[in-house]
């Protein structure tokens, strides 16, 4: 049994994301049927943009990872990430504890502008 899990924010991305699976077992991507969307409501809109769980209010680790690697296009150096982790009492973003992760994200972003 196969199982295969993608998790997208985008309906663009899961398309990405699965012909990049069939180009890479040798299938060919078909063309989808475009068919109009309904258009969102303004109640539904405001509930997509809010966090999965409402208690949670640190970034997620996946954020953290996605700043870092934004730093690192814009040629931050590790060693400059590294300090900010050390500073932060850790060695590696998925050790940063909820309580610190606003802080790395403040941090990293503010690096290299």
């Amino acid at each position: 049994m196969i199982q295969i899990q993608i998790t997208c924010e985008k309906p663009e991305e899961l398309k990405d994301a699965l012909e990049g699976l069939l180009r890479q077992f040798g299938g060919q991507p078909t063309e989808a049927v475009k068919e109009a969307a309904p258009e969102a409501k303004p109640e539904q809109a405001k509930q997509r943009e809010e966090p999965r769980r409402e208690d949670q209010e640190w970034p997620d680790i996946d954020v953290c990872r996605s700043i870092y690697f934004d730093a690192k296009k814009r040629g931050v150096p590790n060693d400059e990430v590294k300090k900010v982790l050390t500073s932060l009492g850790v060695e590696k973003i998925s050790s940063i504890p909820e309580d610190k992760r606003a802080a790395f994200v403040e941090a990293v972003r503010a690096m290299g502008r």
